[in-house]
């Protein structure tokens, strides 16, 4: 073995010992030896490299190392080595990749440089192979979980903004590329009255739905919380960014199964692409999130295009915010009054509570311009308390100055979020014992999408109310996803039928039959029903008809504010209107 003969020897020693001596060495190698000719053929290698490639050394000879590499390194491990074989280089050490013979891709470090001849024999090359496999495994997998979302295994924001601006630097392509920001419509109720865990689960269903309804070229991101993000590269058109997006919120109303019951999601989604040569990845990010909160105060479950002019709206609702919660912690709230009457004689019975913000520039607001961001921001916790506060004190400071409105109850609308915390009903107990009205004369009103999921946590929070001694019921019945089947597993009072169900009486639409369904159904049920939005004395006599026992609308009274709705409440209760 002449290569391994021309090292150095100690002094003294014969040429065979040394042959024996450097055989020995080069066989029992802990790394891979490999001795190559300056073709690149293999002529010789030890055991720990045909272990390595999992062949024997025999049937590695006459093939070159390239030979083991994937196809698509192959070239390149080829030109190094004519750079080492033409003595352009005279060593290099690079890392590459070979396949085993079982199909694994394995990785070596490896070191070649050329060995002189002994004058009998024509130079080589030596190869010492080191496996760093399992190096390069944990790097791929480090390098993975710092790009990747841990939970859905989607590229992260910061992957996603690489990815953006690869796309927009890429020569021809700028014009072809789409951002959209997605965001999931009632996710954080979901999340809060089901936990953690089912929150986590929902979002790796909406990431493969993602998946699923995008092509394989896009890149879809997890960027944090329950905000998504896509990258369409060679879009052809707006079009087909469009047919993207309906893709995929047809994708989300198929309805998901969460703790064995069926819960409905929806995203809406924000659409930009660039408007200028100057515009970056954070620059699209920026606007398909402007965008996505456009299509979100659209109407859940929808998209939009980002226009320069939303930047207004942002900034809008920004200050919004801003300004609720000044106006939560100076309480610029007040609090309207609407009669609620008995259909078959007139007579006043109840009210509910409607709050209104007095803001210093923009004028009153309604409850629709403001309530949103409160549920959001989760500002309607302490607004809420200040609402049911006032509402029952101003019921008892009614029945004490008036005993014909002794029995006269209140009716405050509750919020999803509001039901989700966990003090909400020592909220309620406290309140009614600051205020002293009786428990049977509060009632709370919850919307019916906040029941739609049938949460244990819902569920022991209305039975705790229950158990105060207070009354419950379920506002703009008929609007949401609940059924009258399944109303008998919640401690509910009251139904209110939506006033869009009303408006129809005394026609053949579908709203005047729902209506009748509804009244006939929840009588059934043992259960009390208002209309709402009654405004013609014949909305009235045919709902008494039917069996509806109150009603409310500005037949009777429009919300009216204190002092006034107390003139009011005692001229009905002496007019007494008999209609039925």
């Amino acid at each position: 073995m002449s290569y391994l003969s021309t090292m150095h020897l100690p002094t003294g020693e014969s040429s065979s010992a040394n042959d024996a001596r450097f055989r020995a060495v080069f066989e029992h190698a802990a790394v891979g030896i490999v001795l190559l000719n300056l073709d690149g053929t293999l002529f010789d290698a030890n055991e720990a490299f045909a272990n390595f490639l999992g062949y024997t050394a025999a049937t590695l000879r006459g093939h070159s190392l390239h030979d083991f590499a994937p196809s698509e390194d192959a070239a390149e491990y080829a030109r190094q080595f004519m750079e080492l074989a033409t003595q352009r280089i005279d060593h290099f050490t690079a890392e590459h990749r070979y396949v085993r013979r079982d199909g694994q891709i394995i990785w070596a470090s490896v070191t070649m440089s050329r060995a002189k001849g002994d004058g009998t024999g024509a130079d080589a090359i030596i190869a010492m192979v080191q496996d760093i496999t399992t190096r390069k495994t944990l790097e791929a997998k480090l390098t993975h979980q710092a790009f990747h979302d841990s939970l859905t295994n989607l590229a992260n924001r910061s992957l996603f903004r690489q990815r953006v601006e690869q796309a927009l630097l890429k020569e021809g392509n700028r014009d072809r590329v789409v951002v959209m920001f997605l965001d999931l419509d009632n996710f954080k109720s979901v999340n809060d009255s089901l936990g953690h865990g089912i929150g986590d689960e929902l979002l790796v269903i909406v990431a493969n739905r993602l998946l699923n309804a995008t092509r394989g070229s896009d890149t879809v991101a997890r960027l944090g919380g329950d905000e998504f993000g896509i990258l369409l590269s060679n879009v052809r058109d707006h079009v087909e960014a469009r047919i993207v997006a309906e893709r995929i919120i047809s994708a989300m109303q198929a309805p998901v199964m969460l703790k064995g019951e069926a819960t409905l999601i929806g995203v809406s989604i924000g659409i930009a692409w660039p408007h200028g040569d100057d515009e970056s990845a954070n620059d699209l990010l920026r606007n398909a999130d402007v965008a996505m909160y456009s299509a979100k105060g659209r109407g859940k479950g929808s998209y939009d295009y980002f226009e320069p002019h939303m930047y207004n709206a942002v900034v809008d609702r920004l200050e919004l915010e801003a300004d609720l919660r000044r106006a939560v912690a100076e309480h610029e709230f007040t609090m309207l009054y609407q009669p609620l009457v008995q259909l078959n004689t007139g007579t006043a019975v109840g009210v509910e509570a409607l709050v209104r913000w007095n803001h210093p520039r923009r004028g009153t607001l309604l409850p629709a311009d403001f309530i949103p961001v409160a549920e959001e921001t989760a500002l309607i916790v302490p607004l809420g308390r200040w609402i049911l506060r006032e509402s029952c004190r101003q019921a008892k400071l009614w029945s004490d100055q008036n005993a014909s409105l002794r029995n006269l109850t209140v009716a405050v609308n509750v919020s999803g979020r509001q039901l989700q915390e966990s003090t909400f009903v020592d909220d309620v107990r406290a309140v009614l014992a600051e205020t002293g009205l009786s428990p049977e004369r509060l009632v709370l009103e919850i919307t019916e999408t906040t029941i739609m999921h049938r949460t244990d946590a819902v569920i022991n929070c209305l039975r705790e109310l229950k158990s105060l001694g207070v009354k419950l019921a379920i506002d703009d019945f008929g609007t949401g996803y609940s059924s009258l089947s399944y109303l008998q597993q919640f401690p509910i009072d009251i139904l209110k039928i939506d006033k869009a169900f009303i408006e129809g009486l005394g026609d053949d639409s579908a709203g005047a039959a729902l209506t009748r369904t509804i009244i006939g159904l929840s009588g059934t049920l043992g259960l009390s029903t208002i209309a709402e939005g009654i405004e013609h004395a014949q909305q009235q006599s045919i709902l008494h008809t039917l069996g509806c026992e109150l009603g409310q609308g500005y037949l009777f009274a429009r919300p009216l504010p204190a002092s006034e709705a107390s003139v009011a409440l005692g001229a009905i209760l002496k007019a007494q209107h008999v209609t039925a």
